[in-house]
């Protein structure tokens, strides 16, 4: 039976930050009084600056619980005897997790310094970064094996289906998949409140709501354009998730 090592003990350690930070935001922390406790990944601060980009409250609650679910179930089960030492852990994830929360944890602390949203918004970049190389190396493990998309003889498209992978892929990589995809529509988001923050109050424009509008588009067509790019079967590997996720954003 293989032992359990140093990298399972730092992914169920970096799910106990997250989901501390979480639990605290939610339950244990006095919004009134302290503003600049995020919310799992979806920085709750951000809410204090309007912006067209700026979805609703509850569409943040929602898909923070969703984010804790899925971390959880890979930080129980990456300590389980049949995927401990796989190499989706083992390679695929690595000390990339632990550093992902440590950077969730200083993205927190950046909104009690005096410049709140540029240092916190550069560990939102690590943060997405420490995701990014996840998902990359996953995909990077030697047999690991995706759904792939293909055409029929009659031209329809339809999803070639590896059952035997199918549950390694919904328990180790959909996890980061999502919190990827939420973490990439939050750092679009923080990007456009520092923007609009320093061309309306710091440096005004003389026309802001032109401004705030002309920001809003051009994310709105970033997302779109990103979104339908994943979508596209190249390689035989559409990425679901990302659509999924920043969906579920812009509806609200």
């Amino acid at each position: 039976m293989d032992q359990l090592n140093r990298v399972n003990y730092l992914n169920l350690l970096a799910f106990s930050i997250n989901f501390v930070l979480h639990t605290t935001s939610q339950f244990g922390i006095d919004t009134a009084t302290n503003t600049h406790m995020a919310c799992w990944f979806t920085i709750r601060s951000l809410y204090q600056y309007k912006s067209f980009l700026s979805p609703m409250k509850v569409t943040g609650v929602v898909m923070s619980e969703v984010l804790v679910l899925f971390q959880g179930i890979f930080g129980i089960i990456q300590m389980m005897p049949p995927y401990r030492s796989l190499p989706l852990v083992q390679d695929g994830v690595g000390y990339w997790y632990f550093a992902s929360a440590v950077c969730q944890a200083c993205c927190i602390l950046g909104f009690q310094t005096f410049f709140d949203g540029i240092f916190s918004t550069f560990f939102v970049v690590c943060h997405l970064f420490c995701l990014l190389m996840i998902l990359k190396k996953q995909q990077d493990v030697e047999g690991v094996r995706l759904p792939t998309c293909s055409y029929s003889s009659f031209g329809v498209l339809h999803q070639q289906v590896d059952t035997s992978a199918m549950e390694e892929y919904w328990l180790l990589r959909i996890p980061f998949a999502l919190q990827a995809s939420s973490s990439t529509f939050v750092l679009v988001w923080a990007l456009n409140i520092v923007c609009t923050f320093f061309f309306t109050t710091v440096m005004p424009l003389s026309a802001p709501l032109l401004f705030q509008i002309g920001m809003f588009v051009a994310c709105l067509a970033w997302f779109v354009g990103f979104s339908a790019n994943t979508l596209l079967c190249k390689e035989g590997k559409p990425f679901y998730p990302l659509a999924l996720v920043l969906s579920w954003e812009l509806v609200s």
